[in-house]
Parts: structure tokens; C-alpha cells; sequence
């Protein structure tokens, strides 16, 4: 788990002895060293896909560990607003499963890289080289076009659910989930990464 991680889903380990008080403040500190976790993992992350340059994405730890670091571009956005809305109502409702990569960018995305673990496992040499590189291609639109629409939604939930004070589940969860579009940072990396070496990750 990178330290965005952690800094975004801080809540789940605060202690239900801490008052009201001591409970905002430190979601409120949270808020600047959510933002500041998340930048970093993906600075380092950057500094990964050069050496996963060198190596066309051969060496599997490099690439998992890059990965982990530019998921943390998922967080740029929720993290902040996620201990925002805390420090404001520390009784602000979610889901319990909070691990999605977004709002539309999850209908848009999953299903183009179904496609791509069919065609990577076919016994057709033409399905394993082409057909996943033009799933891959896709799936970057795919990515592309549904964190832009979950940015504009997010525009419009996240404030929606501060001035209401998170009293309502489902706005939360939009905004939240919505927030990812920063994510398009890692799709970005994983689908070039893939398109190189449809190999270079395990799925």
C-alpha cells in the first residue's frame, strides 16, 4: 500500500475514543499530507518508467512497483477532498468498498481489458501480438474519455457534497469515486506500458 493509500483511508484507523475535535483536526492535517503523499508516490512512479524504459517493461517487480507508486494519481484529488469532507462531518456516510478506479472510467475501462486478457491467453500468434495492442489502443480512448467525463462530474458532486455537509451517501460516493480522473496519470502508463510489451504484466 503506497502512502497516499494510507493518508486517503486514514479514517479507518483512527481510534472511536478520539473526540469530535481531536477527530476534524486531524482530518484537517490529513488534507495538505494526503495531496503531498499522492504527488510523491507519482513523482516516484515517474522516475520507475524510466527504468522500465531500459528494460521494456522485462523486469516484473520494476513494473509492479511503478505501478503501485502512479496508482497513487487516483488519490491527487479524493485523498484531499475525502479528509476535507472528515474534518467537516467525521460522520460523513460511504460505501464500505471504496477501492474502484472511478466513476464511469470503471464501465469504460474493465470490460476493453477483458478483451485484452482473452486475447493475450489465445493460441493465435495474431491475437497475442495485434489484437491485445488494439485492445490496448482502446482501451486508452476508453480511459481518456471517461476520466474527462468523471472530472466534469466531479466539478459539479465534490462541491455538491461539501456544502451539504456529506449528509448524502450517494453524492459522497460520486464525488469521490469521480475524483480519480487524475488515475488517467497511471492508465496512461499501463496502456503504453502494454501496448510495448502486451507481456510485460501478468494478468
Amino acid at each position: 500500500m503506497s502512502y497516499s493509500q494510507l493518508t486517503t483511508n486514514a479514517h479507518i484507523y483512527s481510534k472511536d475514543s478520539l473526540s469530535g475535535i481531536s477527530q476534524r483536526a486531524a482530518f484537517l492535517t490529513l488534507v495538505p499530507l494526503s495531496l503531498i503523499t499522492s504527488i510523491t508516490d507519482v513523482v516516484t512512479g515517474v522516475f520507475g518508467i524510466l527504468a522500465e524504459a531500459a528494460t521494456l517493461g522485462n523486469n516484473e517487480q520494476l513494473v509492479k512497483g511503478t505501478n503501485v507508486q502512479l496508482k497513487a494519481s487516483r488519490f491527487i484529488a479524493c485523498g484531499p477532498y475525502l479528509n476535507l469532507l472528515k474534518a467537516i462531518n467525521p460522520h460523513a456516510p460511504f460505501t464500505k468498498r471504496r477501492e474502484t478506479i472511478g466513476y464511469l472510467a470503471k464501465s469504460f475501462i474493465t470490460p476493453t481489458f477483458k478483451m485484452f486478457t482473452t486475447c493475450k491467453k489465445s493460441p493465435r500468434l495474431f491475437h497475442r501480438q495485434i489484437s491485445t495492442r488494439l485492445t490496448v489502443a482502446l482501451s486508452l480512448v476508453a480511459a481518456t474519455v471517461s476520466r474527462v467525463l468523471d472530472a466534469i462530474i466531479s466539478l459539479i458532486a465534490a462541491p455538491l457534497s461539501i456544502v451539504t455537509f456529506g449528509k448524502f451517501q450517494r453524492i459522497n460516493d460520486i464525488a469521490l469515486n469521480a475524483l480519480k480522473a487524475p488515475g488517467l496519470i497511471f492508465d496512461l502508463h499501463y496502456s503504453t506500458l502494454l501496448f510495448i510489451n502486451p507481456f510485460a504484466i501478468k494478468h
